[in-house]
């Protein structure tokens, strides 16, 4: 498994963050109290989840969002994204994978192997805080916490193992006085003793005891003998009681049969019948009023076909039809008229408005081609453009002469304000003077630092010469007093070389001493002849970048002189081109005049007006040629209607009055077209209602069939012909159900009184009331004389308890009787709970032997390696307790140590190998990422650096994430990805 990416919604201070974890290892860095520790708890709250309690700690304070979610990468699935959030189902996680599909928190659990948070803090992260606990541990504990570390990846084993041991000695100890078990044992035996000596009666006490037990057996069968007749005498009451009941049971059996067995009738039947009924009726009803509906439409009918002329009013709509053509014709010919007079009128004021001095017959000559207008627009608008480029051309070259002035002005001012050669001379040589200065200073402070510091260097190795002279002839003089009393040279041999040896490196080192004073002394640093205030070095550089800054401006305004010389001869040549342009189009404009005389009374600039002007003027008149064709064609078309019209009303023998305009005459027409076509829809209105009146009347006789039809199906269900034998089965239906019911009635009330068996038993035995009274009678004689037997039996059961009571009455007895169970009692709970404890830690130290056979090989192995490569090579392998030895390490030599013996960093490094090698191993099964918070911290440079190589080579199976606050963690690796928190 491998972390993709991760979007913080809000968690701790982190609100709406992302973080990439694309690479295998990631080193996320941060300042202290920058957020590491929060961030690798949002990555396990998004595997694990957190109580409400935890998650109210880390709600942030800026968002009222909490949660996130987190991308992780599968080999099995692929790729899927874990999401939880605090208000969404209590924190619960939301999984979504690739194709779409959504699961819930069981899945993700199936996908870690139900691994929990404590397991994966225990294999998968380890932090500082670890390596501290460490150093907090005993000398005689360290191999056993190391051998837990190895086999699980915490101390977890360690804690939980010594826990059960220091409960269990609590308990008991085999030679002990003052755990509980051996305190409680000791006064077991003495309540013991106690009790022996009030059991000298033993015999007699033994045979009334005796005695007891059988009068109490004997009072316990007299008991369950009368519960037996007083249960008889209870049936007998109940018996008596339910005797009305059981009577009246008979009575309405008996009824019952007289009914045949199965009497068939609808379910509801006379409700369903009155229904059924009530709809029928309405429908007979209406079918009557439909049908004499239908009788008077047919009379209507026939009289209105006899009132109309369908031949006439056929032709008459024929006429009818071409009416709007008639009247637009009648229409349009006076528009025509008026039109033709409005066009005159327009071409009169127009022409007049021109004032060209021409008539309207010239004006039908004129013609324009299709490129006149546009011929036209262009010399008005070249026209215009000299005159505005002649304007710009002369704006142009005053501008560029205030320019020039203004250009030769600054010119000169700044020439004025230049330096001279002297002054600069002067002060650069102030700027180095100032510069030197200082660098003197700066070296002699650096010389008087390191004086100081030969001076104390001075005084150790003269101390530390000094002492091993003294050594030197303190070992010859040892050397001598041996060779004196052994009498052997060699000894003397040695004195003589411990001397030499001695006066050799005093003499040696007092030289070195001396020319190193020599060379101190000798760096000393002269100071510079001048010397330049701060002020003086300020004005200097100052008036230098004034300078300088005149120089370029110089330089600028030049260059800003050669481009306005540039413009000004590209300006003489603009205006000799314009006066090229405008002798062109003076030639155009004589063309025009040639071909259009009268132009020439009109400015070149009002050409395109006049043009369209004129445009209007022969559109005019061409509109009024088109309406007076039109006017001619109108009065025809009109003439030849008006014929139609008369010779119709001829036909048909209509009165036609003299006074009768053409209008009147179609007007005529409409009111006879329009009284037969009432006549039409009348009778196409009474064919509609007769068609209509047909439909209701199927529709009334089908609605009425299916409540027939439905009667008819209950009288058949009922198996009867008629309604009144319908009503009469009804009633003897009724008749039975009440029956029954009166039955069910009495069945509870005795099932009340009596069991199911017990009340059928009853029913069918026919019991009567002077048999159970004689039955009751006997009983309640039994009950008495059993009565008597138990009063008997207990006045001698208290004879003899009252004996024993008198033996029992020594309350020393007593209490030491009731003390001797209760400290048995409580010696049994102390036994269980050493025996709980002590299985456990028997099934804890299988466990732990079981795993370590499985795991803690390969563990060891790869511990081997990691810390051969954090310790340099120093040590080559790491060997695993066993019965009689602890945690061992060897060296190249072949030499080894225990824990005990090793430096505390040294520790630092195997519990560091063995977390890594235990995350490995224990990772086959489940690869997820492995996470570390800071874990070297207190590293020096050179273990930092072998341990990201570890890390690099590990990160190539397994994704490692490392939290840091330290930048020589980064700078160690060259193949993982820094993810600085501040740029998050």
């Amino acid at each position: 498994m491998k972390f993709i990416n991760a979007t913080i919604y809000g968690f701790g201070k982190w609100v709406d963050y992302s973080i990439d974890f694309t690479d295998e290892l990631a080193i996320i860095y941060g300042e202290n109290e920058s957020g590491k520790s929060t961030i690798q708890r949002f990555i396990l709250f998004m595997f694990f989840g957190l109580p409400p309690k935890q998650r109210a700690y880390y709600q942030p304070k800026q968002s009222g969002k909490m949660g996130g979610r987190l991308t992780v990468y599968d080999a099995e699935i692929g790729r899927y994204t874990i999401e939880r959030q605090d208000a969404v189902s209590n924190g619960a996680a939301i999984c979504y994978t690739e194709d779409g599909e959504e699961h819930d928190q069981t899945w993700l659990q199936e996908r870690l192997s139900g691994m929990t948070l404590q397991t994966y803090q225990s294999i998968f992260s380890f932090s500082a805080i670890d390596l501290g606990l460490i150093k907090e541990m005993k000398q005689e504990d360290l191999s056993d916490i190391l051998l837990s570390i190895g086999l699980t990846g915490s101390n977890t084993i360690h804690k939980l193992e010594k826990k059960l041991d220091s409960r269990m000695l609590e308990l008991f100890r085999p030679t002990g006085k003052n755990p509980p078990i051996n305190k409680q044992m000791e006064a077991l035996d003495n309540r013991l003793d106690s009790l022996r000596s009030f059991q000298e009666n033993e015999d007699t006490y033994r045979d009334k005891k005796i005695a007891i037990n059988r009068l109490i057996e004997q009072v316990d069968q007299l008991q369950f003998s009368l519960q037996e007749e007083k249960a008889i005498q209870n049936r007998i009451e109940k018996q008596q009681q339910a005797l009305p009941i059981l009577n009246e049971y008979h009575q309405y059996t008996s009824s019952l049969a007289s009914y045949p067995v199965e009497l068939v009738f609808p379910e509801e039947g006379i409700e369903r019948l009155e229904k059924l009924k009530e709809g029928l009726l309405p429908l007979q009803s209406q079918l009557s009023v439909l049908q004499d509906s239908e009788s008077q439409y047919k009379l209507k009918l026939q009289y209105l076909k006899q009132e109309r002329s369908e031949d006439a009013c056929k032709e008459a709509e024929e006429i009818l039809k071409e009416k709007e053509s008639g009247l637009d014709s009648y229409k349009a010919l006076n528009n025509s008229e008026a039109a033709m007079n409005k066009i005159e009128a327009q071409l009169e004021a127009e022409i007049n408005r021109l004032n060209l001095g021409m008539s309207r017959k010239e004006l039908e000559y004129i013609t324009f081609p299709f490129h006149v207008e546009k011929k036209w627009l262009e010399l008005k608008n070249n026209a215009n453009q000299i005159n505005a480029e002649k304007q710009q051309l002369e704006l142009e070259e005053k501008q560029l002469k205030q320019e020039r002035n203004y250009l030769l002005n600054q010119l000169q001012t700044l020439e004025e304000e230049r330096l001279s050669e002297e002054q600069l001379q002067e002060y650069n040589r102030t700027i180095n003077d100032f510069k030197e200065n200082d660098l003197l200073q700066r070296l002699h402070s650096d010389a008087n630092r390191k004086q100081q510091e030969w001076q104390r260097t001075k005084k150790k190795k003269t101390k530390s010469m000094n002492n091993l002279l003294v050594i030197c002839v303190g070992l010859a003089f040892l050397a001598m007093m041996t060779a004196v009393f052994t009498d052997r040279v060699l000894f003397m041999y040695i004195m003589v070389a411990f001397l030499l040896f001695g006066s050799l490196q005093w003499g040696f080192r007092k030289y070195t001493m001396k020319e190193m004073e020599r060379m101190m002394v000798g760096a000393e640093y002269s100071k510079a002849g001048g010397h330049q205030s701060e002020r003086e070095k300020a004005d200097a550089e100052h008036q230098l970048a004034a300078h300088y800054n005149n120089l370029r401006e110089i330089e600028t305004i030049e260059g800003k002189m050669k481009d306005n010389e540039i413009n000004r001869l590209k300006l003489a040549d603009a205006k000799q081109s314009l006066e090229d342009k405008k002798s062109r189009i003076h030639s155009l404009i004589a063309n025009e005049y040639e071909i259009y005389p009268f132009l020439k009374q009109v400015e070149i600039t009002y050409w395109p007006d006049l043009y369209h002007s004129l445009k209007h003027l022969l559109n005019l008149l061409k509109d009024y040629q088109q309406e007076e064709e039109k006017r001619s064609q109108l009065s025809s078309n009109l003439t030849e209607f008006e014929s139609v019209v008369d010779s119709f009303f001829t036909k048909n023998n209509w009165e036609m009055n003299a006074n009768y305009s053409f209008k009147n005459k179609l007007e005529i027409l409409e009111s006879f077209v329009g009284n037969e076509l009432e006549i039409a829809g009348q009778i196409n209105q009474y064919l509609g209602l007769l068609n209509d009146n047909y439909k209701k009347q199927q529709e009334t006789k089908q609605k009425a069939k299916t409540y027939e039809k439905e009667i008819g199906i209950l009288f058949q269900i009922a198996d009867v012909e008629t309604e009144d034998a319908y009503y009469k089965k009804a009633k003897q239906c009724n008749e039975k159900a009440e029956i029954e019911y009166l039955i069910k009635r009495t069945i509870n009330q005795l099932q009340m009184i009596f069991t199911k068996q017990e009340w059928k038993q009853y029913v069918e035995s026919n019991v009567d009331a002077p048999k159970l009274e004689v039955e009751y009678n006997e009983t309640k004689k039994k009950i008495k004389h059993i009565e008597h037997e138990i009063d008997v039996s207990r006045e001698e059961l208290a004879a003899i308890q009252a004996s024993i009571a008198l033996m029992e009455s020594s309350q020393s007895y007593s209490d030491s009787l009731y003390h001797f169970e209760m400290e048995k009692e409580l010696l049994n709970k102390l036994a269980k709970e050493w025996s709980i404890l002590k299985i456990a830690k028997e099934l804890l130290v299988d466990t732990k032997r079981d795993y370590r056979d499985k795991y803690l090989p390969k563990v060891i192995e790869k511990t081997s390696i990691f810390f051969q490569e954090l310790t340099g090579n120093t040590y080559c392998r790491v060997y695993a307790p066993n019965e009689d030895k602890p945690f061992q390490v060897e060296l190249e030599s072949g030499i080894r140590f225990s824990i005990d013996e090793l430096s505390q960093g040294t520790i630092d490094q195997l519990y560091v190998a063995l977390r890594l090698a235990t995350s490995l191993i224990l990772s086959e099964d489940h690869r997820l990422p492995f996470i570390i918070d800071d874990a070297f911290v207190h590293f020096d440079s050179v273990r930092t650096k072998r341990m990201m190589r570890i890390l690099e080579s590990i990160a190539t199976e397994q994704q490692v994430i490392v939290f840091t606050c330290k930048t020589e963690v980064v700078e160690s690796s060259k193949a993982s990805t820094m993810i600085p928190l501040s740029n998050i």
